[in-house]
């Protein structure tokens, strides 16, 4: 089993590239483990808290409320989605019971008159409910979550051997999403095989995250196979290597592959969980192949899709099967 690398990314959260040691302890941990945690970030302690006591106050809410900012169409990742209403592992092409989930998501508050902003999915306006200051602090926390995948963002860059701000300039018009992920206590057993979150590898490039301490939490797939329970460190932040990293690099950094398990039902059935999960997404248009710097004599992929066309891809097919946008249920 390994152990979860814990890096100090200070030294990286300002310049083009910050320190060459951040730089290879970055690279180092997404080739060789896919996963790793960060301290010195840009995400205080007490932002992590404002942000989890705003959000519990949302997902305490009744059902009819939370529904006024319901997440529109499978292809709008914005506002609140229910218990059932994704099944993550049909991103891979497999199929398992609907996790056992709600969640809330926001993408960039982009300002009118921005023509990038053109109405596509993928800058649908966020929905905000009537919560004194809760749009407030998420705002803040879409922020600093954003600096801190910047930081890494250089510090990966550099470390490939790739221009940190060319790099950096690919978000400049980003499609992240903040996203909190509430787990509620189990009463009833789940369905065989059903999950808080199913087996899956994120969307995009780094997933940043940070959870409360309880039980049926996150695991991460070694390189061995084995299942890693992944800790809550106070102060870090969990980050994963996305799908965008593993194609940028030619498959050299995987994608890292985790679920989010059930809490034991003889000693923690009525614990539910909240985590709030950063998708760092680049630009729409930006391509899903190599990057150009390390293609070398490769003529890379003439169709590539754009970093838009991937995520909507992906989120069409974790949505659309016995969720309530399934046409089929129609």
């Amino acid at each position: 089993m390994r152990t979860i690398p814990v890096i100090d990314i200070s030294a990286a959260r300002r310049g083009s590239g910050g320190d060459r040691g951040v730089a290879r302890a970055v690279s180092g941990a997404c080739e060789e483990v896919g996963f790793f945690q960060v301290t010195g970030h840009d995400i205080s302690a007490a932002l992590v808290e404002d942000l989890f006591r705003a959000t519990r106050r949302f997902f305490a809410m009744p059902t009819p409320v939370k529904a006024t900012v319901a997440q529109p169409a499978p292809d709008q990742v914005r506002g609140w989605a229910p218990v059932g209403s994704e099944s993550i592992t049909f991103s891979l092409d497999e199929e398992s019971p609907a996790d056992l989930k709600e969640k809330f998501d926001i993408g960039p508050e982009v300002g009118l008159g921005e023509g990038w902003a053109d109405g596509t999915p993928e800058h649908a306006p966020n929905r905000w409910p009537a919560l004194p200051g809760f749009r407030e602090v998420w705002v803040r926390a879409y922020r600093a979550f954003a600096e801190t995948n910047l930081a890494l963002t250089r510090a990966a860059a550099q470390g490939l051997g790739v221009s940190p701000e060319a790099m950096a300039a690919r978000f400049d018009r980003e499609i992240s999403m903040l996203r909190a992920l509430y787990y509620p206590s189990q009463p009833e057993p789940p369905l065989p095989g059903q999950l808080r979150a199913g087996v899956h590898s994120d969307y995009g490039a780094f997933t940043l995250s940070v959870a409360e301490p309880r039980p049926g939490a996150l695991q991460v797939l070694d390189s061995g196979g084995e299942w890693v329970d992944v800790p809550v460190i106070p102060g870090a932040v969990v980050v994963m290597v996305g799908d965008l990293w593993t194609e940028w690099t030619d498959h050299r950094w995987p994608a890292t592959l985790h679920r989010v398990v059930n809490p034991r039902r003889d000693v923690a059935w009525d614990s539910d969980r909240l985590a709030v999960a950063f998708y760092a997404h680049p630009n729409a248009e930006e391509p899903v192949d190599v990057l150009p710097e390390l293609a070398g004599d490769a003529s890379g992929w003439p169709d590539a899709p754009t970093a838009a066309e991937h995520l909507r891809e992906k989120y069409l097919r974790q949505t659309s099967v016995g969720s309530p946008h399934d046409p089929s249920r129609r």
